[in-house]
Order: C-alpha cells, then sequence, then structure tokens
C-alpha cells in the first residue's frame, strides 16, 4: 500500500477540525498543514520529499530518508525495506 501526504495541499480544513498545533504552536488551517504537522510530530522532520516504509503494523523497515538523487542509494533502501518486510511477515 502507499499513502502519500501532500503537505502543499491548501484544502481548508472544515472550523472543527481546525486546531493549534501542540508541537509547534501554529494554527492548523489547511489539509496540508495537517499532513505537516503529523510529519513533524512523529519523524522531528519537515523535509520534502520524505520517505517513510512501514509494516502493516507501521513498525519502520528501515530509517526514513529525506530526498536523494542518487538511484543506487534509493535503490538500496527500499530494498533494505522489502527485505525487512519478508523477514518479518515469515
Amino acid at each position: 500500500m502507499l499513502i502519500s501526504l501532500y503537505v502543499d495541499d491548501k484544502t481548508p480544513l472544515p472550523e472543527n477540525e481546525q486546531y493549534t498545533s501542540e508541537f509547534s504552536g501554529k494554527k492548523i488551517k489547511s489539509t496540508g498543514n495537517k499532513w505537516s504537522d503529523l510529519q513533524s510530530r512523529i519523524y522531528q522532520t519537515n523535509s520534502q520529499p520524505y520517505y517513510v516504509l512501514l509494516d502493516h503494523q507501521g513498525k519502520l523497515l528501515a530509517l526514513p530518508k529525506g530526498y536523494t538523487p542518487d538511484a543506487d542509494q534509493y535503490k538500496k533502501f527500499l530494498e533494505e525495506g522489502v527485505c525487512r518486510f519478508k523477514n518479518r511477515v515469515n
């Protein structure tokens, strides 16, 4: 399953879903603000793009990775996640 958090989504949140972030103290008014806040709270970073590989229980399969232009490094990151996932499933 692939999940993408679009932190640049300007869609306003309904008034009853807006809040002040406990992490940053900023007013969260849009869908993008909400996803940015979630990323910052959980992973302590607001890097874009930011890749996180999780198993079905939400546990990390590899250390998260920000933008990397090196295709071989990115491939190793993905292969590490696949390998760990297969080892957990079996």
